[in-house]
Protein backbone atom coordinates (compact mmCIF):
# COMPACT_ATOMS: atom_id res chain seq x y z
CA UNK A 1 0.00 0.00 0.00
CA UNK A 2 1.44 3.09 -1.00
CA UNK A 3 2.36 6.20 1.72
CA UNK A 4 -0.38 8.22 0.29
CA UNK A 5 -3.15 6.16 1.04
CA UNK A 6 -1.85 4.58 4.03
CA UNK A 7 -1.48 8.40 5.55
CA UNK A 8 -5.49 8.57 4.72
CA UNK A 9 -5.88 5.45 6.66
CA UNK A 10 -4.48 6.54 9.69
CA UNK A 11 -6.30 10.19 9.38
CA UNK A 12 -9.63 9.80 7.61
CA UNK A 13 -11.19 13.05 8.78
CA UNK A 14 -8.06 14.99 8.11
CA UNK A 15 -8.06 13.81 4.51
CA UNK A 16 -11.42 14.28 3.68
CA UNK A 17 -11.38 17.56 5.04
CA UNK A 18 -8.38 18.20 2.93
CA UNK A 19 -10.15 17.04 0.00
CA UNK A 20 -13.39 19.46 0.69
CA UNK A 21 -11.09 22.21 1.03
CA UNK A 22 -9.45 21.21 -2.33
CA UNK A 23 -12.78 20.78 -4.20
CA UNK A 24 -14.04 24.29 -3.06
CA UNK A 25 -10.89 26.35 -4.00
CA UNK A 26 -11.01 24.62 -7.75
CA UNK A 27 -14.76 25.50 -7.42
CA UNK A 28 -14.53 29.04 -6.56
CA UNK A 29 -11.31 29.62 -9.36
CA UNK A 30 -13.81 28.30 -11.37
CA UNK A 31 -16.49 30.78 -10.95
CA UNK A 32 -13.77 33.90 -10.75
CA UNK A 33 -12.93 32.87 -14.55
CA UNK A 34 -16.75 32.86 -15.56
CA UNK A 35 -17.45 35.71 -13.59
CA UNK A 36 -14.49 37.59 -15.28
CA UNK A 37 -15.39 36.36 -18.93
CA UNK A 38 -19.22 37.34 -18.45
CA UNK A 39 -17.80 40.37 -17.11
CA UNK A 40 -15.58 40.93 -20.26
CA UNK A 41 -18.55 39.98 -22.55
CA UNK A 42 -20.72 42.73 -20.78
CA UNK A 43 -18.22 45.37 -21.79
CA UNK A 44 -17.77 44.26 -24.96
CA UNK A 45 -21.39 44.18 -25.83
CA UNK A 46 -21.65 47.82 -23.96
CA UNK A 47 -18.97 49.08 -26.42
CA UNK A 48 -21.01 47.89 -29.65
CA UNK A 49 -23.72 49.86 -30.70
CA UNK A 50 -27.06 48.48 -30.80
CA UNK A 51 -26.81 48.25 -34.64
CA UNK A 52 -23.44 45.81 -34.29
CA UNK A 53 -24.97 44.09 -31.28
CA UNK A 54 -28.05 42.74 -33.87
CA UNK A 55 -25.57 42.49 -36.44
CA UNK A 56 -23.67 39.79 -34.67
CA UNK A 57 -26.69 38.35 -32.31
CA UNK A 58 -29.44 37.81 -34.67
CA UNK A 59 -30.30 34.48 -36.28
CA UNK A 60 -29.33 34.80 -39.96
CA UNK A 61 -32.82 35.20 -41.37
CA UNK A 62 -33.55 37.71 -39.40
CA UNK A 63 -30.51 39.16 -40.08
CA UNK A 64 -30.90 39.10 -44.12
CA UNK A 65 -34.10 41.29 -43.30
CA UNK A 66 -32.43 43.69 -41.17
CA UNK A 67 -28.96 43.94 -43.02
CA UNK A 68 -29.59 43.49 -46.92
CA UNK A 69 -29.66 47.21 -47.87
CA UNK A 70 -32.12 46.35 -50.68
CA UNK A 71 -34.51 44.76 -48.19
CA UNK A 72 -37.68 47.18 -46.64
CA UNK A 73 -36.64 45.90 -42.85
CA UNK A 74 -33.39 47.60 -43.43
CA UNK A 75 -32.15 48.46 -40.16
CA UNK A 76 -31.06 51.97 -41.54
CA UNK A 77 -34.64 52.35 -42.81
CA UNK A 78 -36.56 50.68 -39.92
CA UNK A 79 -34.66 53.01 -37.48
CA UNK A 80 -36.40 56.43 -39.63
CA UNK A 81 -40.10 54.75 -39.65
CA UNK A 82 -42.56 55.79 -36.66
CA UNK A 83 -44.64 53.28 -35.84
CA UNK A 84 -47.40 53.99 -33.25
CA UNK A 85 -45.88 54.48 -29.36
CA UNK A 86 -48.64 52.53 -27.77
CA UNK A 87 -47.94 49.55 -29.67
CA UNK A 88 -51.16 49.23 -31.62
CA UNK A 89 -50.77 48.11 -35.24
CA UNK A 90 -53.62 47.57 -37.77
CA UNK A 91 -53.03 44.78 -40.24
CA UNK A 92 -54.25 45.98 -43.82
CA UNK A 93 -57.61 45.05 -45.05
CA UNK A 94 -56.10 42.93 -47.83
CA UNK A 95 -52.66 41.42 -46.40
CA UNK A 96 -50.89 40.34 -49.62
CA UNK A 97 -47.60 40.64 -50.98
CA UNK A 98 -49.30 39.87 -54.32
CA UNK A 99 -52.28 42.23 -54.07
CA UNK A 100 -51.53 44.65 -51.93
CA UNK A 101 -47.59 44.60 -51.84
CA UNK A 102 -46.84 48.77 -50.75
CA UNK A 103 -49.74 48.47 -47.99
CA UNK A 104 -48.72 45.04 -46.51
CA UNK A 105 -44.81 45.54 -47.16
CA UNK A 106 -45.30 48.59 -44.90
CA UNK A 107 -47.24 47.57 -42.18
CA UNK A 108 -44.65 44.93 -41.81
CA UNK A 109 -41.93 47.18 -41.84
CA UNK A 110 -43.91 49.64 -39.14
CA UNK A 111 -43.79 45.62 -36.94
CA UNK A 112 -40.23 45.33 -37.38
CA UNK A 113 -39.37 48.96 -36.21
CA UNK A 114 -41.70 48.44 -32.99
CA UNK A 115 -39.96 45.07 -31.89
CA UNK A 116 -36.43 46.51 -32.91
CA UNK A 117 -36.47 49.83 -31.44
CA UNK A 118 -39.88 49.33 -29.13
CA UNK A 119 -41.83 52.01 -27.48
CA UNK A 120 -43.47 50.01 -24.93
CA UNK A 121 -43.01 46.40 -23.79
CA UNK A 122 -46.30 45.21 -25.69
CA UNK A 123 -47.34 44.86 -28.87
CA UNK A 124 -51.15 44.15 -30.06
CA UNK A 125 -51.76 43.24 -33.92
CA UNK A 126 -55.17 44.84 -34.27
CA UNK A 127 -57.22 42.39 -37.42
CA UNK A 128 -60.63 44.59 -37.15
CA UNK A 129 -59.51 46.10 -40.41
CA UNK A 130 -58.50 42.78 -41.89
CA UNK A 131 -60.94 40.93 -44.59
CA UNK A 132 -58.33 39.22 -46.91
CA UNK A 133 -54.90 36.97 -46.10
CA UNK A 134 -52.79 35.58 -48.43
CA UNK A 135 -50.96 32.79 -46.93
CA UNK A 136 -47.52 34.16 -48.37
CA UNK A 137 -47.88 37.73 -46.37
CA UNK A 138 -49.24 35.79 -43.26
CA UNK A 139 -46.42 33.07 -42.83
CA UNK A 140 -43.69 35.87 -42.97
CA UNK A 141 -45.33 37.80 -40.57
CA UNK A 142 -45.25 34.34 -38.29
CA UNK A 143 -41.66 33.78 -39.39
CA UNK A 144 -40.59 37.19 -38.39
CA UNK A 145 -42.84 36.51 -34.83
CA UNK A 146 -40.48 33.65 -34.64
CA UNK A 147 -37.30 35.00 -35.31
CA UNK A 148 -37.80 37.93 -33.18
CA UNK A 149 -39.15 35.39 -30.00
CA UNK A 150 -35.85 33.52 -30.69
CA UNK A 151 -33.48 36.54 -30.90
CA UNK A 152 -34.86 38.00 -27.75
CA UNK A 153 -34.87 34.65 -25.99
CA UNK A 154 -31.05 34.30 -27.07
CA UNK A 155 -30.16 37.77 -25.87
CA UNK A 156 -32.29 37.59 -22.82
CA UNK A 157 -29.64 38.82 -20.02
CA UNK A 158 -28.70 42.35 -22.26
CA UNK A 159 -30.26 45.49 -21.09
CA UNK A 160 -31.63 46.58 -24.25
CA UNK A 161 -35.61 47.29 -24.03
CA UNK A 162 -37.39 44.43 -25.77
CA UNK A 163 -41.38 43.49 -26.49
CA UNK A 164 -42.79 41.02 -23.33
CA UNK A 165 -45.81 40.32 -25.02
CA UNK A 166 -47.40 39.84 -28.81
CA UNK A 167 -51.39 39.96 -29.02
CA UNK A 168 -53.36 39.50 -31.90
CA UNK A 169 -56.66 40.86 -31.42
CA UNK A 170 -60.45 41.93 -32.88
CA UNK A 171 -60.25 39.13 -35.53
CA UNK A 172 -63.79 39.83 -36.47
CA UNK A 173 -63.72 37.92 -40.65
CA UNK A 174 -64.98 34.44 -40.37
CA UNK A 175 -61.92 33.23 -42.67
CA UNK A 176 -59.28 35.53 -41.86
CA UNK A 177 -59.98 34.13 -37.73
CA UNK A 178 -59.96 30.56 -39.60
CA UNK A 179 -56.89 31.07 -41.14
CA UNK A 180 -55.24 32.12 -38.03
CA UNK A 181 -56.33 29.58 -35.46
CA UNK A 182 -55.15 26.74 -38.26
CA UNK A 183 -51.84 27.35 -39.61
CA UNK A 184 -51.16 31.08 -38.55
CA UNK A 185 -50.52 33.04 -35.31
CA UNK A 186 -52.47 31.62 -32.79
CA UNK A 187 -52.13 27.74 -34.34
CA UNK A 188 -48.30 28.70 -34.05
CA UNK A 189 -47.72 30.46 -30.73
CA UNK A 190 -50.82 30.01 -28.43
CA UNK A 191 -52.73 26.93 -27.22
CA UNK A 192 -55.84 27.94 -29.04
CA UNK A 193 -55.94 26.90 -32.47
CA UNK A 194 -59.08 25.25 -33.82
CA UNK A 195 -59.69 22.56 -36.85
CA UNK A 196 -62.69 23.78 -39.00
CA UNK A 197 -64.94 20.96 -40.91
CA UNK A 198 -63.98 22.85 -43.86
CA UNK A 199 -60.38 23.65 -43.49
CA UNK A 200 -57.46 20.84 -43.89
CA UNK A 201 -54.69 22.29 -42.88
CA UNK A 202 -50.96 21.92 -43.71
CA UNK A 203 -49.08 23.33 -40.33
CA UNK A 204 -45.72 25.43 -40.84
CA UNK A 205 -43.03 23.06 -41.61
CA UNK A 206 -39.40 24.27 -40.44
CA UNK A 207 -36.44 22.15 -42.37
CA UNK A 208 -32.62 22.87 -41.55
CA UNK A 209 -30.03 21.70 -43.78
CA UNK A 210 -26.76 23.58 -41.76
CA UNK A 211 -24.88 20.48 -39.53
CA UNK A 212 -27.03 17.42 -41.39
CA UNK A 213 -25.68 14.25 -42.61
CA UNK A 214 -26.35 13.74 -46.93
CA UNK A 215 -27.97 10.57 -45.94
CA UNK A 216 -30.39 11.87 -43.02
CA UNK A 217 -31.68 14.89 -45.64
CA UNK A 218 -31.99 12.65 -48.28
CA UNK A 219 -34.49 10.56 -46.00
CA UNK A 220 -35.90 13.91 -44.66
CA UNK A 221 -36.79 15.10 -48.13
CA UNK A 222 -38.19 11.50 -48.72
CA UNK A 223 -40.78 12.33 -45.62
CA UNK A 224 -41.39 15.81 -46.67
CA UNK A 225 -42.44 14.69 -50.22
CA UNK A 226 -44.68 11.97 -48.67
CA UNK A 227 -46.17 14.49 -46.70
CA UNK A 228 -47.14 17.11 -48.81
CA UNK A 229 -48.36 14.40 -51.28
CA UNK A 230 -50.65 13.20 -48.77
CA UNK A 231 -52.44 15.97 -48.16
CA UNK A 232 -52.81 17.00 -51.51
CA UNK A 233 -54.61 13.56 -52.01
CA UNK A 234 -56.49 14.47 -48.65
CA UNK A 235 -57.67 17.39 -50.36
CA UNK A 236 -58.34 15.90 -53.45
CA UNK A 237 -60.30 13.11 -51.25
CA UNK A 238 -62.83 15.44 -50.21
CA UNK A 239 -64.14 16.33 -53.33
CA UNK A 240 -64.22 12.30 -53.90
CA UNK A 241 -61.04 12.73 -56.78
CA UNK A 242 -57.67 11.03 -56.66
CA UNK A 243 -54.76 11.26 -59.18
CA UNK A 244 -54.36 8.84 -62.07
CA UNK A 245 -50.83 6.47 -60.83
CA UNK A 246 -49.02 8.32 -63.92
CA UNK A 247 -49.83 11.71 -62.12
CA UNK A 248 -49.16 10.52 -58.84
CA UNK A 249 -45.53 9.54 -59.47
CA UNK A 250 -44.65 12.76 -61.52
CA UNK A 251 -46.58 14.87 -58.52
CA UNK A 252 -44.14 13.21 -55.85
CA UNK A 253 -41.11 13.98 -58.19
CA UNK A 254 -41.70 17.66 -58.95
CA UNK A 255 -42.23 18.39 -55.27
CA UNK A 256 -39.43 16.19 -54.32
CA UNK A 257 -37.13 18.46 -56.77
CA UNK A 258 -38.55 21.77 -55.71
CA UNK A 259 -38.51 21.08 -51.56
CA UNK A 260 -34.81 20.10 -52.00
CA UNK A 261 -33.82 23.32 -54.26
CA UNK A 262 -35.57 25.39 -51.34
CA UNK A 263 -32.83 24.18 -49.03
CA UNK A 264 -29.92 23.87 -51.02
CA UNK A 265 -30.51 27.25 -53.15
CA UNK A 266 -30.97 29.04 -49.50
CA UNK A 267 -27.95 30.49 -48.48
CA UNK A 268 -29.06 30.07 -44.67
CA UNK A 269 -29.76 26.16 -45.79
CA UNK A 270 -33.10 26.42 -43.78
CA UNK A 271 -36.92 26.00 -45.89
CA UNK A 272 -40.46 27.34 -44.57
CA UNK A 273 -43.87 25.28 -46.22
CA UNK A 274 -47.01 25.53 -44.99
CA UNK A 275 -50.86 24.63 -46.60
CA UNK A 276 -54.20 25.33 -46.26
CA UNK A 277 -57.20 24.08 -48.38
CA UNK A 278 -61.03 25.43 -48.00
CA UNK A 279 -64.46 24.93 -49.00
CA UNK A 280 -66.01 27.67 -49.14
CA UNK A 281 -69.61 29.74 -50.53
CA UNK A 282 -68.86 32.48 -53.43
CA UNK A 283 -71.28 33.62 -55.07
CA UNK A 284 -73.58 31.34 -54.81
CA UNK A 285 -71.03 28.40 -55.73
CA UNK A 286 -69.63 26.09 -53.83
CA UNK A 287 -65.80 25.95 -54.67
CA UNK A 288 -62.30 24.84 -52.92
CA UNK A 289 -59.36 26.51 -52.86
CA UNK A 290 -55.65 24.68 -52.04
CA UNK A 291 -52.79 26.84 -50.97
CA UNK A 292 -49.15 26.50 -50.67
CA UNK A 293 -46.74 28.38 -49.45
CA UNK A 294 -42.76 27.10 -49.76
CA UNK A 295 -39.97 30.06 -48.74
CA UNK A 296 -36.37 30.59 -47.58
CA UNK A 297 -34.51 33.58 -47.14
CA UNK A 298 -30.37 34.66 -48.04
CA UNK A 299 -29.69 34.57 -51.82
CA UNK A 300 -32.61 35.32 -54.56
CA UNK A 301 -32.41 33.80 -57.89
CA UNK A 302 -30.50 36.20 -59.50
CA UNK A 303 -27.95 36.98 -56.72
CA UNK A 304 -26.86 32.88 -57.15
CA UNK A 305 -26.26 33.37 -60.77
CA UNK A 306 -24.91 36.96 -60.50
CA UNK A 307 -22.46 35.47 -57.79
CA UNK A 308 -18.76 35.69 -59.46
CA UNK A 309 -18.62 32.27 -57.92
CA UNK A 310 -21.11 30.65 -59.11
CA UNK A 311 -20.13 27.08 -60.37
CA UNK A 312 -22.41 26.93 -64.00
CA UNK A 313 -20.58 29.86 -65.79
CA UNK A 314 -21.68 27.93 -68.85
CA UNK A 315 -25.34 28.97 -67.87
CA UNK A 316 -24.76 32.56 -66.68
CA UNK A 317 -22.95 32.90 -70.14
CA UNK A 318 -25.75 32.21 -71.64
CA UNK A 319 -27.73 34.21 -69.73
CA UNK A 320 -25.63 37.19 -70.44
CA UNK A 321 -26.18 36.39 -74.22
CA UNK A 322 -29.89 36.37 -73.92
CA UNK A 323 -30.29 39.84 -71.71
CA UNK A 324 -27.60 41.50 -73.99
CA UNK A 325 -29.46 41.43 -76.55
CA UNK A 326 -32.00 43.66 -75.04
CA UNK A 327 -29.31 46.16 -73.62
CA UNK A 328 -28.09 46.47 -77.36
CA UNK A 329 -32.00 47.14 -78.18
CA UNK A 330 -32.19 49.62 -75.42
CA UNK A 331 -35.10 47.34 -73.67
CA UNK A 332 -34.04 46.81 -70.45
CA UNK A 333 -35.60 49.12 -67.47
CA UNK A 334 -37.81 51.54 -70.51
CA UNK A 335 -39.53 48.26 -71.16
CA UNK A 336 -40.39 47.48 -67.20
CA UNK A 337 -38.30 44.53 -67.71
CA UNK A 338 -34.75 44.24 -65.75
CA UNK A 339 -31.69 42.11 -66.05
CA UNK A 340 -32.71 40.51 -62.59
CA UNK A 341 -36.36 39.67 -64.14
CA UNK A 342 -34.77 37.97 -67.17
CA UNK A 343 -32.06 36.13 -65.60
CA UNK A 344 -34.96 35.15 -62.83
CA UNK A 345 -37.23 33.90 -65.71
CA UNK A 346 -34.15 32.23 -67.40
CA UNK A 347 -33.06 30.00 -64.07
CA UNK A 348 -36.72 28.40 -64.38
CA UNK A 349 -36.48 26.88 -67.39
CA UNK A 350 -36.00 23.40 -68.73
CA UNK A 351 -34.07 24.49 -71.60
CA UNK A 352 -32.49 28.15 -72.04
CA UNK A 353 -32.07 28.93 -75.44
CA UNK A 354 -28.59 30.32 -77.05
CA UNK A 355 -27.32 32.44 -79.71
CA UNK A 356 -28.34 30.00 -81.86
CA UNK A 357 -31.64 27.78 -81.62
CA UNK A 358 -29.81 24.50 -81.90
CA UNK A 359 -27.57 25.10 -78.25
CA UNK A 360 -30.09 23.97 -75.75
CA UNK A 361 -28.83 23.76 -71.85
CA UNK A 362 -30.60 20.84 -69.87
CA UNK A 363 -32.07 22.28 -66.49
CA UNK A 364 -32.84 19.89 -63.98
CA UNK A 365 -34.74 21.94 -60.98
CA UNK A 366 -37.77 21.17 -61.80
CA UNK A 367 -39.81 24.55 -61.65
CA UNK A 368 -41.94 24.18 -64.74
CA UNK A 369 -43.10 20.80 -64.05
CA UNK A 370 -43.92 21.95 -60.62
CA UNK A 371 -46.41 24.45 -61.68
CA UNK A 372 -47.57 22.13 -64.46
CA UNK A 373 -48.23 19.60 -62.11
CA UNK A 374 -49.74 21.59 -59.62
CA UNK A 375 -52.36 23.08 -62.22
CA UNK A 376 -53.12 19.71 -63.79
CA UNK A 377 -55.27 19.11 -60.32
CA UNK A 378 -57.68 21.76 -60.78
CA UNK A 379 -59.44 18.94 -62.65
CA UNK A 380 -60.14 21.36 -65.77
CA UNK A 381 -58.24 22.49 -68.51
CA UNK A 382 -60.01 26.08 -68.92
CA UNK A 383 -58.58 28.72 -66.50
CA UNK A 384 -59.94 30.44 -64.18
CA UNK A 385 -59.93 33.83 -62.12
CA UNK A 386 -58.63 31.94 -58.55
CA UNK A 387 -55.58 29.92 -59.89
CA UNK A 388 -52.55 30.98 -60.12
CA UNK A 389 -48.91 30.46 -59.28
CA UNK A 390 -46.19 33.18 -57.85
CA UNK A 391 -42.47 33.38 -57.76
CA UNK A 392 -41.34 36.08 -55.91
CA UNK A 393 -37.05 36.12 -55.83
CA UNK A 394 -35.68 39.31 -54.83
CA UNK A 395 -37.08 42.14 -57.19
CA UNK A 396 -38.92 39.98 -59.01
CA UNK A 397 -42.68 39.07 -59.20
CA UNK A 398 -43.20 35.69 -62.06
CA UNK A 399 -46.87 34.95 -62.28
CA UNK A 400 -48.38 31.71 -63.90
CA UNK A 401 -52.19 32.03 -64.51
CA UNK A 402 -53.04 29.73 -67.31
CA UNK A 403 -53.00 33.25 -69.57
CA UNK A 404 -49.93 31.99 -71.32
CA UNK A 405 -48.65 28.17 -71.72
CA UNK A 406 -45.78 25.67 -71.78
CA UNK A 407 -43.91 25.14 -75.03
CA UNK A 408 -42.08 22.27 -75.75
CA UNK A 409 -38.81 21.96 -77.91
CA UNK A 410 -36.82 19.68 -78.72
CA UNK A 411 -32.86 19.12 -79.55
CA UNK A 412 -32.62 15.76 -80.88
CA UNK A 413 -33.72 13.12 -78.17
CA UNK A 414 -34.12 15.82 -75.61
CA UNK A 415 -37.39 17.99 -75.15
CA UNK A 416 -37.45 20.70 -73.76
CA UNK A 417 -40.61 22.80 -71.70
CA UNK A 418 -40.00 26.77 -71.66
CA UNK A 419 -42.54 28.94 -70.16
CA UNK A 420 -41.70 32.74 -71.93
CA UNK A 421 -44.86 34.51 -71.35
CA UNK A 422 -45.35 36.01 -74.43
CA UNK A 423 -47.11 34.79 -77.47
CA UNK A 424 -44.17 34.19 -80.10
CA UNK A 425 -43.43 31.21 -77.39
CA UNK A 426 -39.61 32.56 -77.75
CA UNK A 427 -36.97 33.50 -74.75
CA UNK A 428 -35.77 35.97 -77.18
CA UNK A 429 -38.55 37.76 -77.47
CA UNK A 430 -39.78 40.17 -74.37
CA UNK A 431 -42.06 38.73 -72.03
CA UNK A 432 -45.38 40.15 -71.15
CA UNK A 433 -44.69 42.81 -67.91
CA UNK A 434 -48.03 41.78 -66.46
CA UNK A 435 -46.78 38.51 -65.85
CA UNK A 436 -43.28 39.29 -65.29
CA UNK A 437 -42.49 42.08 -63.43
CA UNK A 438 -40.21 44.52 -61.06
CA UNK A 439 -41.87 44.42 -57.45
CA UNK A 440 -41.36 47.80 -55.85
CA UNK A 441 -39.79 45.86 -52.90
CA UNK A 442 -36.76 43.58 -52.48
CA UNK A 443 -37.26 40.32 -50.99
CA UNK A 444 -34.80 39.09 -49.91
CA UNK A 445 -34.54 35.50 -50.73
CA UNK A 446 -37.50 32.97 -52.57
CA UNK A 447 -41.14 32.61 -52.28
CA UNK A 448 -43.45 30.45 -54.21
CA UNK A 449 -47.42 30.76 -53.61
CA UNK A 450 -49.66 28.46 -54.78
CA UNK A 451 -53.41 29.12 -55.10
CA UNK A 452 -55.34 26.36 -57.22
CA UNK A 453 -58.99 26.41 -57.62
CA UNK A 454 -60.06 22.54 -57.09
CA UNK A 455 -63.36 21.20 -59.50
Amino acid sequence: MKQEELRKLKHPKKSLEKEIKRKARRRFVKLQKERKKKKRTRVTEEALTYREFLRRYTPPNLNDLLFDDRSPFYFDEIEKRTPPKDGVIFVPKKFSLLDNEEESTNFLADLMSLFIFPHSVEVNIDYSLTEEIDLGAQVLLDIIILEIIYFYERRKDHKEKRIKTINGRHINNQDVGKMLTTVGSIDIFTNLGKSHKDIIPYKLRIHERRGKKKKHLENQKDIDTTELVDYVKECLARLNRELPPENLHDLCTVVGEILINAEEHSSNEVRYSIGYFQEKEENGKRISIFRLVIMNFGKTIYDKFKDPDCPNREIVSKMNELSGKFSLRKLLGISGVTEESLWTLYALQEGVTSVSTDKFLKRGNGSIRFIESFFNLRGSKGKDLISRLNIISGSTNIQFSGEYGINERSNGDDVFKVMSFNSSGNLEELPDKKYVRTRKFHFPGTLISARIQFE
